[in-house]
């Protein structure tokens, strides 16, 4: 979404996600605007957003960090299993 306008659009989106897939993380990209301005994050999380970026960085190191997440919960023991 790139401001000033997109955040309807995003949120639009993020509901149709979330309602039909629960389960899956959403990270939306927010650029040209402060991801951190309470309007923007109160609007994207109630929508079904689980982070928000900024920056085009930004959104690569919380996507990192959701797939360090999902791994961890993949092996929930910590153990991992070998490429063959």
């Amino acid at each position: 979404a790139i401001a000033p306008g997109g955040l309807a659009g995003a949120r639009y989106l993020c509901k149709r996600i979330r309602a039909h897939c629960p389960q899956v993380r959403i990270l939306v990209g927010r650029w040209g605007v402060d991801p951190n301005l309470e309007n923007t994050r109160t609007t994207l999380t109630s929508a079904g957003a689980d982070r928000i970026a900024g920056t085009l960085v930004e959104a690569r190191d919380q996507l990192l960090q959701l797939a360090h997440l999902d791994s961890d919960e993949d092996h929930p023991s910590g153990a991992r299993h070998a490429a063959p």
